[in-house]
């Protein structure tokens, strides 16, 4: 029966060393790789304590049997301490303990190497004192992982009392508390079988438990991934990113760029100084959010993203297609107009109605970004941006409320007939060398001043004509027509000033524009 139960026993132990090897080829875990040199060396060392291995392993080795005892039980300690370490994550659960248990595996190493010298009897009263010492230390150690809610301790804990319940029940077996028959003298070895088993479904739920972590932890970076994602793009649209050819904010390096045709559209709220003085800073960041709130919207509706807020101002580019930011500068001018209703409405004490200029300019604009490798900003540079920005300093000179230049007409005019815009100027902007046409779109104008515009089209037209010969004096007299048909019409009110100017200087060197001095 006891060679049966022998059998049984060692089965079990070989099974388990045999599916745990397997176990920690496919995982690689440094866990497995202890937990297997312990069962080794502790079958060794019950092979050795029963006497078989001296029988069937090493007849002829009597140095060997002599001390190989005391070596496999120092060995078994060692792996046994580095499997607590490693399987209850010490190091980071309880340093303390921790360093301890380095010290337990310092001594169980020269254990090892101390049996091939010393004594058999001093070297079993040192091992059998170290492995006390060793199962207090670690059993104390899974408690206080426990304790501190680390999972995977509760199947330790659960295998280390099944061992102790067995050797315990020998013990008291040998000192006649309890009767001598077959399970109290087998009930460390049944012990020990269970431990082992005990231990690798504590390895497999560790295994488990940790993949769960990691899987959760990768979810949570993943979400603050997006939401960091989402946060950048509220400072660098998805739009810029995909025109520089990167999928995420994180792949914007120093110095990436692309030169690109689109139309760049700025827009300002005029005379805002005096409208913010009538304001404290709260309501004045108040009051800005919800203009800019209103205009947003229609920027992203239209196919355009916004490049940068500046004070009041917003540049916002559209690289779909030009007549997109017109069509976009109709609304936001009609929204304007509701705007005002809305602050007339509610009754603000601080209310005057808000007037706004749009510039907009079509061509090639570099789109990339600038700053050092500590700190970069996205951002677009080109003739194309400065002269979107010139054109809508220019409304408050022509009291216009959408300007466009001539190169945004010519690549819009056959999709845009319905829109009403006339050419109102050429000019010569400071700093270009290139005159640039100037149209004027008056679609979201008031009904009367749509009106008069259309009605006297053919007289400004006329006026507008001789002016650009060098007719000055011509142009005088149709402007002085136009202003009696459409006398709040100021771009024909600007042209007959410049024609006064203009015939008294007689300039020689006409070239049918005017050149601006700021």
């Amino acid at each position: 029966g006891e060679e049966t139960l022998l059998g049984i026993f060692y089965g079990t132990m070989i099974v388990m060393l045999i599916y745990n090897i397997f176990i920690l080829l496919s995982v690689k875990d440094i866990s497995y790789f202890y937990y297997v040199g312990y069962i080794l060396f502790w079958s060794f060392f019950l092979l050795t304590f029963n006497g078989l291995g001296f029988q069937y392993l090493w007849p002829n080795s009597v140095w060997w049997a002599n001390n190989c005892l005391n070596i496999f039980a120092f060995t078994t300690l060692a792996f046994m301490q580095l499997f607590a370490m490693s399987f209850l994550d010490t190091k980071n659960h309880t340093p303390y303990l921790h360093r301890f248990l380095i010290g337990m595996l310092v001594l169980s190493i020269s254990g090892v190497i101390a049996s091939t010298l010393m004594p058999y009897r001093i070297g079993i009263k040192l091992v059998s004192l170290h492995a006390i010492l060793t199962v207090i230390t670690i059993l104390t150690t899974g408690v206080r992982t426990q304790i501190k809610g680390y999972k995977p301790a509760r199947f330790f804990l659960l295998a280390w009392t099944v061992m102790l319940v067995g050797l315990l029940v020998l013990t008291l077996r040998n000192f006649g508390v309890l009767p001598d028959n077959l399970l109290t003298r087998w009930s460390s070895q049944f012990g020990s079988a269970l431990e082992v088993v005990v231990l690798a479904f504590a390895l497999a739920d560790r295994i488990n438990t940790l993949k769960a972590e990691r899987i959760r932890l990768e979810r949570e970076a993943y979400e603050t991934k997006l939401r960091l994602l989402h946060a950048f793009t509220r400072f660098v649209p998805n739009e810029f990113l995909e025109i520089l050819g990167k999928a995420s904010v994180e792949d914007i390096s120093h110095g990436d760029s692309i030169e690109k045709p689109m139309a760049v559209l700025f827009t300002d709220i005029r005379n805002f100084t005096s409208i913010s003085e009538k304001m404290d800073s709260a309501d004045n960041f108040k009051f800005l959010n919800s203009y800019l709130k209103q205009m947003g919207p229609i920027i992203i509706k239209h196919h355009g993203f916004i490049d940068k807020f500046i004070g009041d101002a917003i540049m916002a580019l559209f690289p779909r297609d030009p007549s997109d930011a017109i069509r976009c500068a109709i609304e936001m001018r009609q929204r304007l107009i509701n705007f005002n209703e809305h602050r007339k409405t509610k009754g603000y004490q601080d209310y005057s109605e808000i007037e706004m200029g749009i510039g907009i300019h079509y061509g090639n604009v570099m789109l990339g970004t600038v700053g050092s490798e500590v700190r970069l900003e996205t951002t677009v540079i080109g003739d194309t941006v400065n002269l979107a920005s010139r054109l809508e300093n220019l409304t408050k000179t022509y009291r216009a409320n959408i300007l466009i230049s001539g190169d945004l007409y010519d690549a819009i005019k056959d999709k845009l007939s319905e829109i009403r815009i006339r050419e109102i100027d050429r000019v010569y902007v400071k700093g270009r060398t290139h005159m640039s046409r100037i149209y004027e779109v008056y679609e979201a104008d008031s009904e009367a001043m749509i009106k008069a515009k259309e009605e006297h089209a053919v007289v400004f037209q006329k006026a507008y004509q001789h002016f650009l010969e060098g007719e000055f004096g011509d142009a005088e007299k149709e402007f002085q027509k136009y202003q009696l048909l459409s006398p709040l019409d100021s771009v024909g009110n600007l042209h007959l000033m410049r024609c006064k100017r203009l015939i008294d200087k007689n300039p020689e060197t006409w070239k049918g524009a005017i050149r601006l001095r700021h």
